[in-house]
């Protein structure tokens, strides 16, 4: 008999109406021991919001993940190439499955270190159990994470991204 139990994730919610309290807040959450993760999803993320969150990821060793939302593609476009200091930089889009099934389109746009890349993600229910399948569209997601400083004797950081 299997005797792994899941554990349920110890998950705090914080609601707030502005980017700024967002901002406040995953930065607050950074700073806290205990946490693996902090995720906030903002508008609009600057350079001066984005490096304050990247540096107290680093001094925690907490990740953060900003999840950017936009109504119209004119804003999408707008915000996508605002300069931010995040690691990494990451676009996903659904895609409409004809099997049913769920699926992604992930794109790695930036990767400080690493190159770029791009994979089509698909959840599969089977048994009443769910998987996730990556197919490559370009590049080796490893080899897309490498961290090349890490090679020439750096010391590891954990990323907000």
């Amino acid at each position: 008999a299997d005797t792994a139990k899941e554990v349920e994730p110890d998950v705090r919610r914080l609601a707030a109406r502005r980017d700024e309290e967002i901002l406040w807040a995953m930065e607050e959450g950074l700073k806290s021991p205990g946490l693996s993760a902090v995720l906030g999803e903002l508008g609009k993320l600057n350079l001066t919001a984005s490096r304050r969150l990247q540096l107290a990821a680093e001094a925690g060793g907490v990740a953060a993940f900003a999840l950017r939302r936009w109504r119209l593609m004119a804003a999408a476009e707008r915000e996508a190439a605002q300069p931010i200091a995040a690691l990494t930089r990451w676009r996903v889009t659904g895609l409409k499955g004809g099997d049913g099934g769920i699926h992604w389109r992930v794109d790695l746009a930036r990767c400080r270190g690493g190159r770029p890349g791009a994979w089509i993600l698909t959840q599969e229910e089977a048994d009443g159990a769910s998987a996730i399948h990556a197919a490559p569209l370009s590049g080796d997601p490893a080899e897309a994470l490498v961290d090349r400083s890490l090679a020439a004797g750096a010391i590891p950081r954990r990323a907000a991204g």
